[in-house]
C-alpha cells in the first residue's frame, strides 16, 4: 500500500475591493505560499510583485465547474492553490459552487474572508455606512 501525501487545501480567498492591506492576516499568508492561482482579473492586482503561475481559465460564476476541475488537479499535485475571488463571493454563491465541488472531489479547503467592497470601501475612506 502507498503511503499518499496529503492534499494540500486549498484557499478560497474573498478579494474584496482589491487591496491587498485589506486582506485578513491569513488570506495574505495563503496567498505568499501560494504555487498556483486562479485569479479573477478584477483583483489580479494583489499578484503585483510575486513570482506565482497563474492558471489563465475564465473565471465567471458558470464556470464554477471548470474552475473546481483546475483547483482539484493542483491540489492533488501536491501544489500549494489559491482561488481568489473579486468583492464578497459569498454573497453572490460563487464561493459555495465552487466550494461545494472541491467537496464532492473530496478536496479539502479554506474559506478566507476579506472587508467586503462595500463596507471595505467606506471603512478605508473613513465613511460610516449607518450616518
Amino acid at each position: 500500500m502507498k503511503n499518499r501525501k496529503p492534499v494540500p487545501a486549498v484557499a478560497l480567498i474573498a478579494g474584496g475591493a482589491g487591496d491587498r492591506e485589506l486582506l485578513s492576516v491569513r488570506a495574505a499568508a495563503m496567498l505568499d505560499s501560494a504555487d498556483v492561482v486562479v485569479c479573477d482579473p478584477e483583483v489580479v492586482s494583489l499578484l503585483a510583485g510575486r513570482e506565482v503561475e497563474v492558471l489563465d481559465i475564465p473565471t465567471a460564476p458558470t464556470d464554477a465547474a471548470a474552475v473546481a476541475k483546475a483547483l482539484t488537479e493542483q491540489a492533488r499535485a501536491g501544489r500549494h492553490t489559491v482561488r481568489i475571488f473579486a468583492g464578497d463571493p459569498i454573497i453572490d454563491g460563487r464561493v459555495l459552487a465552487e466550494a461545494k465541488a472541491l467537496h464532492r472531489s473530496k478536496v479539502p479547503f479554506e474559506i478566507l474572508p476579506s472587508a467586503a467592497g462595500v463596507s471595505g470601501v467606506a471603512a478605508y475612506a473613513g465613511i460610516g455606512l449607518t450616518g
